[in-house]
């Protein structure tokens, strides 16, 4: 990777906004009251996290971040007016990423909602080397780690090798649905202003992807910030993509699946090689609070029906690029109190559905956070102490289903609360 960022646009990186937002702007959720989530900040020094060096999130405003915003939320650039290469070794990623090295303690990360640090899951640096020392770096829960993230924390670096390989690509936030813990509008941009500037931004991204060597290893993520299909713009971009000569370039789809029909899917063809994983998210275990509390302008058979279609064609992956066993599947559940009561009939029909032991899924599930345009959010935060049904959210997290059923769930930012209620 050259080193030819452009110096006069990145070194007043801590005012750098997105295009088109004011001076200032943060995320929304920045400020949101998460406090209750654990009782203090974690001791994170000596610790190492990959997202510094490998992950890219990018904002429908071209605003690039090293990680979710909510957990993470620095600007370390703008694509609009720069390229992903000027970004990612520019000042701004080198701060964020001194941070691993300066026994700070990690201070621009929100200690109380990402995952990886709520639930201890970040590797000791110390334990890296000494396996490293060992010949044996990579075993257990270091099997992840890339040559040049050893070299990077064995040299204590701030630049990055090679461009980020997990992009998640929210270049577009349009979607079919207005589910009511992401916005209180649909957003569909088809035409006008609002269209050209994402899909100018969705390209240039592209190209940058598509212009590196073609066997550099990508993990595309796309979207967490609308659907894949719901999106004209990702929708068109995924039918005239042909990855059949990049075997590296996997694909990941997060998508609320009513769009994703079989002939959608047939339609990507020249790309279902790369797919490597899919979330679909349901939010609810039953029709009606799907329908009428969470996925607003949603199908609930439509999207059970998808659902079977996907599983139904990954018989047909003999020639997958990430190999059959790889290809990964995950139910998603934003927990809220119009759904909580849901949980455990979720996790059953997951696992009576779709669940097996040759082709294992996940159901995976995610505590409300005040995004920023939830009037109703003290209501919907029942993981909250002071919520008066509280108590019995405990409850329901410890049902048999619930606590029987580990190897395919993934509590994610809930996983302190299921221990509480089960201790």
């Amino acid at each position: 990777m050259t080193s030819n960022y452009v110096a006069d646009v990145v070194q007043s990186s801590p005012d750098i906004v997105p295009v088109g937002k004011p001076k200032g702007w943060k995320p929304k959720g920045f400020n949101q009251d998460d406090s209750q989530l654990t009782a203090d900040a974690k001791n994170l020094n000596g610790r190492y996290c990959g997202h510094f060096f490998n992950r890219a999130e990018i904002s429908a405003y071209g605003g690039v971040f090293m990680c979710c915003p909510y957990w993470l939320p620095v600007v370390i650039g703008d694509l609009n007016v720069q390229t992903m290469e000027e970004i990612w070794n520019g000042p701004k990623a080198q701060e964020v990423r001194n941070q691993l090295w300066d026994g700070r303690n990690w201070p621009m990360c929100k200690h109380n909602t990402c995952p990886k640090i709520h639930n201890d899951e970040l590797v000791v640096i110390d334990e890296i080397s000494k396996r490293r020392n060992n010949g044996n770096p990579k075993d257990g829960a270091y099997h992840n780690l890339t040559e040049y993230e050893l070299n990077a924390i064995s040299t204590r670096s701030t630049v990055a090798e090679y461009l980020p390989h997990d992009i998640q690509i929210g270049s577009d936030e349009s979607c079919n649905l207005y589910c009511p813990s992401c916005r209180n509008e649909k957003i569909l941009h088809a035409k006008g202003n609002a269209y050209n500037k994402r899909k100018h931004l969705t390209d240039k991204l592209f190209e940058e992807i598509m212009n590196a060597p073609k066997d550099y290893w990508f993990d595309l993520w796309i979207t967490g910030g609308g659907d894949p299909f719901g999106s004209k713009i990702f929708r068109e971009r995924l039918q005239g993509m042909d990855l059949t000569d990049r075997p590296n370039t996997y694909l990941h789809f997060q998508t609320n699946g009513v769009m994703l029909t079989p002939k959608t899917w047939d339609s990507i063809q020249r790309v279902q090689r790369n797919v490597k994983s899919m979330i679909f998210s349901f939010d609810a275990g039953r029709k009606d609070t799907y329908e009428k509390e969470t996925r607003l302008g949603g199908h609930w058979d439509q999207l059970v029906s998808n659902v079977d279609y996907v599983y139904s064609q990954m018989g047909n992956f003999e020639n997958h690029v990430a190999g059959n066993q790889d290809l990964s599947i995950t139910h998603n559940f934003v927990v809220q109190t119009c759904n909580y009561k849901e949980i455990p009939e979720f996790i059953q029909m997951v696992k009576d559905r779709w669940w097996s032991d040759t082709k294992p899924c996940r159901a995976t599930f995610s505590l409300i956070l005040q995004w920023g345009h939830m009037s109703d959010f003290e209501q919907r935060a029942i993981w909250k102490p002071t919520h008066p049904e509280h108590k019995d959210f405990l409850r329901v997290l410890r049902d048999p289903r619930v606590i029987d059923n580990s190897k395919m769930c993934h509590f994610g930012n809930m996983g302190t609360l299921v221990k509480q209620a089960n201790a």
